[in-house]
């Protein structure tokens, strides 16, 4: 269904990103709370036995429902998948390591990270370098594995209430929509977390934008083409990524870290915003009510779908598939 994508995706998904990144709001929650509102009216018509009026709004929970499996990620999308499956990875196909290819891939990731990382770099980049940087990096990267490029993303949208809250509790404060095509990423007045989580979300949602659903696929793209990134400081932080997902560094104080070669200033970041993030969500009444009812339905977001669990690390088909790019000589910039 490769030959699909590339045909009907590719220029539809390009035209529709291009109109809706010339719009200064977010339609997909435009339409999330059009959709709601009819919904709203189609259950009061039910319930009042108003028939006419239910059959008018019909559609409506067919909408609500497609927008929300679309955002839980079930697989269910009415819109054809993009004709790739959202559940089976295409990329990050199942590469076991050998206790030796983990130790080889971490001791290069600590000699990438303490190489690259550049403090001038970490203060002065901002949103519109790295936006640009991602869409290059991703399309250099995907011609590489021998796939076509998607579309570019020129504008990132904020993510507003009352659907940022639920966002929140679902676990996902950031999602790229697949029918108005918008990566939506919510600011850092809203959102005070590290720039650690905001360039690594930056380049994921980047890369669902160009046609991949899967989050395991997605989250290797978006390690494999911040590691090629121009910006030394970028690839430093997807090194930074393996370290800190792999199982012998949990647990490890900052000090420890910074031991090891990793960047204070991101630690110091990271560990300020986690913070700022506690101290927001305390406040958050409508995040505390929707995270207790979303945790009782067991339908919150899993780090495990994006390759990050800590206990299989060398079994972790994420980490398997970047030592057989790095090997294949995929993670190096290409100059």
């Amino acid at each position: 269904m490769e030959w699909l994508h590339q045909i009907i995706f590719q220029p539809v998904s390009g035209l529709i990103g291009y109109l809706s990144d010339l719009l200064p709001v977010n339609l997909s929650l435009i339409f999330l709370g059009i959709s709601l509102i009819f919904c709203c009216g189609f259950l009061y018509a039910l319930l009042k036995k108003r028939w006419k009026l239910a059959a008018c709004l019909i559609p409506a929970p067919i909408l609500i429902l497609n927008a929300l499996t679309i955002q839980m990620a079930t697989g269910f999308i009415l819109w054809p998948s993009w004709f790739r499956d959202i559940k089976t990875p295409l990329l990050a196909k199942k590469f076991p390591l050998t206790q030796e290819d983990k130790d080889q891939l971490l001791k290069h990731a600590l000699k990438e990270i303490s190489l690259s990382f550049s403090v001038t770099e970490w203060e002065t980049l901002n949103q519109d370098l790295i936006l640009e940087d991602a869409n290059q990096s991703l399309d250099s990267l995907l011609k590489d594995l021998g796939f076509a490029s998607g579309r570019t993303v020129r504008a990132i949208k904020d993510f507003h209430e009352p659907f940022f809250s639920l966002g929140l509790a679902y676990g996902g404060p950031a999602y790229q929509d697949p029918y108005t095509q918008e990566v939506v990423i919510p600011s850092q007045d809203r959102y005070p977390a590290s720039r650690f989580w905001y360039w690594h979300c930056l380049y994921h949602e980047v890369a669902h934008a160009k046609g991949w659903l899967n989050e395991l696929d997605t989250t290797l793209l978006q390690v494999a083409s911040m590691i090629r990134s121009r910006y030394p400081t970028i690839r430093s932080l997807g090194w930074m990524h393996i370290i800190l997902s792999a199982d012998i560094y949990q647990g490890k104080s900052q000090a420890e870290l910074v031991n090891l070669g990793l960047p204070e200033p991101v630690l110091s970041d990271m560990k300020k915003a986690s913070q700022n993030i506690h101290e927001l969500l305390q406040k958050k009444p409508l995040y505390q009510g929707l995270n207790k009812l979303l945790k009782k339905a067991s339908i919150q977001n899993s780090p495990q779908k994006y390759g990050l669990d800590h206990e299989k690390w060398l079994n972790n088909p994420l980490n398997g598939m970047l030592f057989t790019l790095l090997s294949k000589g995929h993670l190096r910039y290409p100059e």
